[in-house]
């Protein structure tokens, strides 16, 4: 279910907004808009990686 939403969703409403148009309207380049969703990718991924030792640590049996 993940997938086929995700699959509407980009080419609907992610891809239309890297068009010029509407990247000036959100003050951005293209170059500022890629460099800004890879710095958001790399945070992710690190927070994943975070959240993902915490549970190593405190595994869901032991809480509850």
């Amino acid at each position: 279910m993940v997938v086929g939403s995700s699959l509407a969703i980009f080419p609907t409403v992610v891809f239309p907004a890297f068009t010029a148009d509407q990247l000036a309207i959100a003050g951005l380049s293209f170059w500022g808009a890629l460099m800004m969703s890879v710095l958001l990718f790399i945070v992710g991924t690190v927070a994943s990686w975070l959240f993902s030792k915490v549970e190593e640590k405190y595994p869901r049996e032991e809480m509850f």
